[in-house]
């Protein structure tokens, strides 16, 4: 609540009795008061009928602009004269006292015969009630204030709620529509007002729609295929849906040429138009020489050199023999290992070394080496020395 700074009397006649008294009463009134009565009374010298014109200015002293309009201050003149009791009181009233601006109230004072004459002005400051009214409501987003929605998904907006410190909670207004079937970056806005028209600051939430799910390509067929050397094949392809593009054509490559022993591999291939690429699928098409008496259906030998399983003391180097592959129509057939590079000393297990030759009929062959990794105490019992770094068993 804002104190009555001060409040002050003047007169608009000769007369200055009455006038001398309000203004040093007036003088009483304190600072600080928030409600403020003083009471002015006629000396008995004046005898002549005279109307004593007496306004009670009240300023608010605040130096911001805090106090707020619409307060009702009232002052009222009530006249008490003994020796007549008919004598009707005065009153007037001003109301909407701001900052820096003096609010006049007027009464009459009629001095009709000797006594004593009452005037109470009431001074009242009842802007508790309304003292927060300037201010406005205080909007809160409900949810993250940046959203990402996957192209296709359906929206639900979490809204926003607004609290006034006069009207409590109030009603929150959102402007803005999300299009989640379309990409791109929609801006919702939450505005707010209480009922003394105060708005609140525009709160705002950014939903940014986006095709983020690559499509998925389904083989038709199988995926893998054999068939004999100069036969007619017909890839039977591949088909690709999306959840935004619906869908789509695969892209193949790779070719399958029959009149040539061997495998062929054909991968495909898809993207969406927000480039979200699909994991590709491959088909394996072997292609074999036509049965016969004549025809090389067996594989190369492959020998292990070493053996097919071998210890190794953990933290040794291991260097792996290899292999050779001979076949009875090519000859020397090279040998492909895999695996060999994932033994791994520094950790105790077993590991798997595969060896595999094709000869140019396209019969393939495999063996395989296990190389374990144990420690070197648990080898017979003893510990070995770091220059010993396979150990063969028979």
């Amino acid at each position: 609540m804002q104190a009555i700074s001060s409040v002050t009397a003047s007169s608009q006649t000769a007369e200055t009795s009455v006038l001398d008294v309000a203004k040093a009463v007036a003088s009483k009134i304190a600072a600080a008061s928030t409600d403020a009565s003083f009471s002015l009374s006629s000396p008995a010298s004046l005898q002549s009928i005279v109307t004593e014109s007496v306004t009670v200015l009240v300023t608010d002293g605040a130096a911001s602009a805090a106090v707020i309009a619409a307060v009702a201050d009232s002052i009222a003149a009530v006249n008490e004269v003994i020796a007549d009791p008919e004598i009707d009181p005065t009153s007037a009233s001003a109301a909407d006292i701001v900052t820096a601006v003096q609010e006049t109230v007027q009464a009459s004072i009629v001095a009709l015969v000797e006594g004593t004459i009452t005037t109470e002005a009431f001074v009242t400051n009842s802007s508790v009630a309304t003292l927060f009214t300037a201010l406005p409501p205080r909007i809160t987003l409900l949810g993250a204030a940046t959203v990402a929605l996957e192209q296709g998904t359906a929206y639900t907006d979490a809204g926003a709620t607004a609290l006034d410190v006069v009207d409590g909670v109030v009603a929150v207004t959102t402007a803005g529509t999300v299009d989640s079937s379309t990409a791109g970056t929609y801006t919702l806005t939450y505005t707010a007002s209480d009922s003394g028209g105060n708005a609140a600051t525009a709160v705002t939430r950014t939903v940014t729609v986006a095709d983020t799910t690559a499509p998925v390509i389904s083989l038709v067929g199988s995926a893998a295929i054999s068939l004999e050397k100069d036969a007619t094949y017909t890839d039977a392809g591949a088909t690709a849906t999306d959840a935004v593009d619906g869908t789509l054509t695969v892209t193949t490559t790779g070719t399958v040429d029959t009149a040539t022993v061997g495998v062929y591999t054909l991968t495909y291939s898809v993207a969406d138009s927000s480039a979200n690429a699909a994991t590709a699928v491959t088909r394996t098409v072997t292609v074999t020489a036509v049965a016969g008496p004549d025809v090389d259906t067996t594989g190369p030998v492959i020998v292990i050199t070493g053996s097919a399983s071998v210890n190794v003391a953990k933290d040794a180097t291991y260097q792996d023999a290899g292999a050779t592959a001979s076949d009875a129509v090519d000859g020397t057939v090279a040998v492909t290992a895999t695996g060999s590079t994932a033994v791994n000393t520094a950790t105790v297990g077993d590991y798997t070394i595969t060896y595999s030759a094709t000869d140019a009929a396209g019969n393939t062959s495999t063996a395989t080496r296990t190389v374990s990794v144990i420690a070197a105490a648990s080898i017979q019992g003893y510990a070995l020395p770091r220059s010993v770094t396979v150990i063969e068993t028979e």
